[in-house]
């Protein structure tokens, strides 16, 4: 399975501190799953993620809570087709 999760908000705190504690304990639970992490140009964090983990930035920077995210997130999601999308 494909999963999308919107880890923009990676870097905040609240949303930010749940995004990185499930998010690598989920991946060791699913070896076998594909995951593409939706993150802003420029704002990949820097860890070492595993083979099954791709970082996908968005066409556009796409602030939180915004009007372009209402256009730049559709877009990421039909270019990586996943199969369940994920949204803190």
């Amino acid at each position: 399975m494909k999963l999308a999760i919107d880890y923009r908000m990676h870097r905040h705190t609240g949303v930010g501190t749940y995004l990185t504690r499930l998010i690598p304990e989920v991946v060791r639970r699913m070896p076998d799953d594909q995951f593409v992490l939706l993150v802003n140009p420029g704002d990949e964090p820097d860890t070492a993620w595993p083979g099954n983990v791709r970082l996908q930035p968005l066409a556009f920077p796409c602030p939180v809570y915004s009007i372009r995210e209402q256009v730049g997130v559709p877009l990421a999601l039909l270019k990586c087709r996943p199969d369940l999308y994920h949204c803190p």
